[in-house]
């Protein structure tokens, strides 16, 4: 179950979403190495207000063959400052179900602290308690003016503007989707660089809560770039986003080893400002 509800955590989010864009990422997919050139620039500044404030947070319910694995919690923590500058704290949680828990426990949490002015990340954790006994803790931190990331004493290059597999997520909320067309976002996870096109496929209307609301449909695809100019792409993960200038994500569903993964949004709660304190 590792690969399955606990990658993807690590992967949307841990996705991209809540980390989904890595359930493929973690099928194989060979990293992108530093200096290749992306199909579509993009610029490190956000020229849009954040469509998410301190406050913000999003609940899933994880089905699972039709069964309620548990909940991932997607949260904007109080801003806060690294070396005085401000940031944003993201947080994600996967909690499985009691029933769940009797087979396979899963207690994990991923933070990113993140730049406001420019959304790139600053320092990425992992906090991962799954089974009886598996238990990992990483901190990745990142260097801009080297464009450098470190891992556990080691040290790699990133490409400019390098998100992690949780910023990722907020940094595509902030993008324009305009259906038939593509963002391409560089991500470091698990000390491999990834280049990820987030292709936009259609609108579609969705019935939630009651009420009949219109999505974006997008697509997370890892490229797997091989000698020869062969292009391998995986992309098994589909995000329905609200249509307007928040892109809520209300419904995500991933294929897995094993069957599918199924993310329904079943609690939001908008958030406010609040205030800062320095972060070490």
């Amino acid at each position: 179950m590792r690969s399955g509800a606990t990658n993807l955590l690590a992967g949307i989010f841990l996705s991209g979403l809540a980390g989904a864009t890595f359930v493929a990422a973690q099928g194989g997919s060979a990293p992108m190495q530093v200096g290749e050139q992306k199909p579509h620039p993009y610029a490190s500044e956000c020229s849009q207000p954040h469509p998410f404030r301190p406050g913000e947070r999003l609940v899933f319910r994880v089905i699972y063959f039709a069964m309620p694995a548990g909940t991932v919690t997607l949260e904007v923590k109080e801003t806060s400052k690294i070396q005085g500058v401000p940031v944003y704290h993201f947080r994600a949680e996967a909690k499985s179900s009691a029933v769940f828990s009797l087979f396979y426990r899963v207690r994990d949490r991923v933070e990113s602290f993140v730049d406001i002015a420019n959304l790139l990340p600053f320092r990425f954790e992992k906090h991962l308690r799954e089974g009886p006994r598996y238990k990992n803790d990483e901190i990745t931190v990142f260097d801009r003016s080297l464009n450098i990331a470190e891992s556990e004493g080691r040290e790699m290059e990133i490409p400019e503007d390098t998100q992690d597999c949780l910023s990722s997520f907020y940094y595509l909320r902030v993008q324009p989707l305009e259906v038939g067309k593509s963002v391409f976002v560089d991500v470091n996870a698990d000390e491999k660089n990834y280049q990820v096109e987030v292709k936009v496929l259609r609108k579609e209307v969705v019935k939630k809560w009651g009420k009949h609301v219109e999505t974006i449909v997008v697509q997370p695809v890892i490229k797997d770039v091989r000698l020869g100019g062969i292009l391998k792409q995986k992309g098994d993960v589909f995000i329905w986003l609200t249509a307007d200038e928040k892109k809520i994500p209300v419904f995500i569903e991933a294929k897995v080893v094993v069957g599918r993964l199924s993310f329904v949004l079943v609690e939001y709660e908008e958030g406010e400002t609040s205030g800062e304190e320095e972060t070490s």
